[in-house]
C-alpha cells in the first residue's frame, strides 16, 4: 500500500496518462465485471469503489484512513497500523527508494505486456 501511495503521488513522473482517468477505468472494471474477479475481491470491490480507495492513496492521511478501515476488519490490526505509523516518519527516504526501483518494476511489467505502456 505504501508503493500505491507513492505511485499516486508521483503519477505524472512514473505513469502515462491521467491518474483520475486510470482510477475511473479501474473502478469501471471492478463494478462492471465482477465475474472476472477472484471471489474475495468481487465481494469487496464495490465497497472499495464507494470509499474511493485509489484516490485516497494520494495523501498520507488518505492511506491512514484506508488502513484504519481495513484494520477494523482484521482480528490482528496492530502490526498493520504500527508499520504505517513508522513508515509515515520516513516517507521521504521511502519515496526515494520507490523512485529508484520503480523504473525496473515498470520495465518488467512492460516486458510482460509489450506495447501497453
Amino acid at each position: 500500500m505504501l508503493f500505491d501511495h507513492f505511485l499516486s503521488v508521483e503519477w505524472s513522473r512514473v505513469a502515462p496518462g491521467d491518474r483520475d482517468e486510470f482510477i475511473e477505468g479501474v473502478y469501471r472494471v471492478l463494478c462492471d465485471h465482477p465475474a472476472l474477479l477472484p471471489p474475495p475481491l468481487a465481494r469487496v470491490a464495490r465497497g472499495w469503489v464507494a470509499a474511493d480507495w485509489l484516490r485516497a492513496y494520494g495523501s498520507a492521511d488518505g492511506v491512514d484512513a484506508v488502513l484504519h478501515r481495513l484494520a477494523s476488519r482484521l482480528t490482528r490490526p496492530a502490526p498493520l497500523l504500527d508499520a504505517w505509523a513508522r513508515a509515515r516518519d520516513d516517507l521521504e527516504p521511502l519515496r526515494g527508494g520507490f523512485l529508484h526501483v520503480f523504473p525496473d518494476v515498470r520495465a518488467a511489467l512492460d516486458g510482460l505486456h509489450p506495447g501497453t505502456a
